[in-house]
């Protein structure tokens, strides 16, 4: 009799590349800073060409930010350590804790861009571009 047993979560769990992790923690901040950078730009040109589709891109660039900065979020929740358990020879203390610092740090940024984003978000629904140009 053949019995077979589910795979445990500590197997089935995927090993994180150290890149995921990095885009994690880089992700929120440098999509912060490209939002203002892109919506500065956008500006311009919008009140330039004085059409309505123009104006939808102003909204179009912070939505897809903060999709990105979720995504980022993601992907740091999902490389967070596993439980520890006594028959894991893989992992030292050290990699266990730099993952599990880098994944709070990643959460925390990719949190802290989506916010940002979505304060330079607020004026774009109140201000109308060609107003200060």
């Amino acid at each position: 009799m053949d019995i077979q047993h589910a795979p445990s979560d500590a197997l089935t769990r995927h090993r994180v590349h150290a890149g995921a992790l990095w885009f994690a923690v880089l992700c929120g901040p440098l999509a912060a800073i490209a939002n203002e950078q892109i919506e500065y730009a956008l500006v311009a040109w919008s009140c330039g060409r004085l059409d309505p589709i123009s104006r939808v891109l102003l909204h179009v660039v912070p939505i897809a930010l903060v999709l990105l900065c979720a995504l980022a979020g993601l992907v740091a929740w999902r490389a967070r350590p596993e439980p520890i358990d006594a028959s894991d020879n893989h992992s030292t203390d050290a990699d266990r804790s730099r993952r599990g610092f880098m994944v709070m740090v990643g959460l925390g940024l990719s949190a802290l861009g989506i916010i940002v984003i979505i304060a330079q978000w607020i004026p774009v629904f109140y201000l109308n571009p060609c107003t200060f140009l």
